[in-house]
């Protein structure tokens, strides 16, 4: 299944089965275990995607990855360039939540210090 997931997701241009891809992969038990760094690349250019369920869809599969240093870089940078434009709020308000997740235990622990 994942196998199949992650080639439609590079070979398809259609929207539509982009979203549906990062979604299954998402939701596919035992999938991001197997996610290589040629697939996060993959995953972290579809935030750049014109279609908003595509980058919608990226980043919330990326909130469910390990927070290493490319996957938390591609949310803040996605982050910066949602702010500017009002009509992608939905972007902005998920993509904060999941960089404050990510980072809950680092501010948690600074303010213990």
């Amino acid at each position: 299944m994942y196998q199949v997931l992650t080639q439609r997701l590079r070979s398809s241009e259609l929207p539509q089965h982009k979203a549906a891809c990062l979604n299954s992969l998402r939701a596919c038990r035992g999938a991001i275990d197997l996610i290589t760094i040629a697939d996060t690349d993959a995953i972290c250019s579809e935030v750049k995607a014109e279609n908003r369920n595509v980058r919608l869809a990226a980043i919330e599969l990326l909130g469910e990855m390990p927070d290493d240093e490319q996957v938390v870089r591609s949310l803040q940078e996605h982050l910066q360039e949602a702010a500017r434009d009002a009509s992608r709020e939905q972007e902005v308000t998920e993509t904060a939540k999941l960089l404050l997740s990510m980072h809950a235990g680092t501010l948690v622990f600074g303010l213990m210090r």
